[in-house]
């Protein structure tokens, strides 16, 4: 099929579905992306070049990519009658796009040919303990782009209790949260940093920084702070 029938442009939903589609056509075929890329460059009528560390992060979701990358890859899949997953009707996540443009704002974008490597685990459940803050479960849970994660806090306090939801963007060891009041829509910020516990012997998984809520009200701009954090990863219990 000539590339003269692919679109000239893709929108954030149909490059989703285009890389979930390169995955699933990678684990039917038990390849890698230097093989995949290979494969692209024979299906590409034009015989234009991609450069592997540029097909790496399309197949990773870390980077928007040009359009290019993203016909190219379509051109493979139709070449070989690969199925692409057809638009979902429900209605879609507000997080999802909220995610997406953060990530693509915020990250280096494909003239960063170095990109920026995930080097921890930052997934899991933490809690926040510490004297004169109110007492936070945190979850964090992976998500579909290797350089985002969603976030959900609990906060309780004075017998009340606050639910927040939204985003965090990881670069290295660092992470750049916006979340919001579930009820009041009242945003919240993350700045943190990855460590482990300071004595030799306590190898606890912590995050460190500062969170800082304001709300939009003017009648309470004196609830505006900046706090400092600590949230402690929590070990899974053992069998």
């Amino acid at each position: 099929m000539p590339d003269d029938d692919l679109p000239a442009h893709f929108d954030q939903e149909q490059r989703d579905r285009i890389r979930e589609a390169v995955k699933a056509y990678m684990k039917a075929h038990s390849i890698g992306v230097p093989t995949l890329l290979s494969r692209v460059h024979n299906a590409d009528p034009r015989r234009r070049e991609i450069s592997l560390p540029t097909m790496q992060r399309f197949v990773r979701g870390t980077h928007k990519t040009s359009e290019m990358v993203v016909g190219m890859s379509l051109q493979l899949l139709k070449t070989e009658g690969f199925a692409i997953p057809e638009p979902q009707d429900e209605v879609a996540d507000p997080l999802i796009a909220f995610e997406s443009g953060l990530v693509g704002f915020l990250l280096s974008s494909e003239a960063d040919e170095g990109g920026e490597e995930i080097i921890h685990d930052f997934a899991g459940n933490y809690r926040r303990s510490e004297q004169k803050a109110p007492d936070a479960v945190v979850e964090i849970l992976p998500s579909s782009n290797s350089q985002a994660f969603r976030i959900s806090e609990t906060r309780t306090q004075d017998m009340f209790t606050d639910h927040y939801s939204g985003v965090l963007i990881a670069r290295e060891n660092r992470l750049f949260g916006v979340l919001r009041n579930i009820l009041t829509d009242e945003p919240r910020v993350y700045w943190l940093h990855y460590g482990k516990g300071l004595m030799p012997d306590d190898d606890s998984e912590m995050l460190t920084g500062e969170v800082r809520e304001r709300p939009f009200l003017t009648a309470a701009a004196l609830v505006d702070a900046t706090d400092e954090l600590t949230l402690t990863k929590q070990k899974a219990p053992s069998l």
